[in-house]
């Protein structure tokens, strides 16, 4: 089996946080490479590393807060955010800042 992950159309959809446009996903998960966002599954925007979920039509809308805090309780999940918003961030593109609860 690959351990590559492989990036996959969702269609087009825009941040809510910052309006970017994008058209692929690719998983971070290594027990699911196939990068077929299914509903509720985490979405980083690509620009400003805003935390949104993907729909049931493969659009995104922003996280709760609620899930935001249920995301950030998992230490794994909570370094990747939190890499690519510092990324973010020294780039001067960071929206929104996620810490954890």
């Amino acid at each position: 089996m690959s351990t590559t992950p492989k990036t996959s159309v969702t269609r087009d959809a825009l941040c809510p946080q910052c309006g970017y446009a994008f058209k692929h996903a690719t998983s971070a998960n290594v027990d699911d490479l196939q990068a077929v966002p299914k509903e509720g599954a985490i979405s980083l925007c690509g620009d400003c590393g805003a935390i949104n979920i993907f729909t049931a039509d493969r659009s995104v809308r922003a996280a709760t807060e609620a899930e935001i805090a249920e995301i950030m309780a998992d230490e794994n999940v909570r370094r990747v955010v939190q890499q690519w918003q510092a990324y973010r961030r020294k780039q001067g593109r960071l929206k929104k800042e996620v810490t954890p609860q």
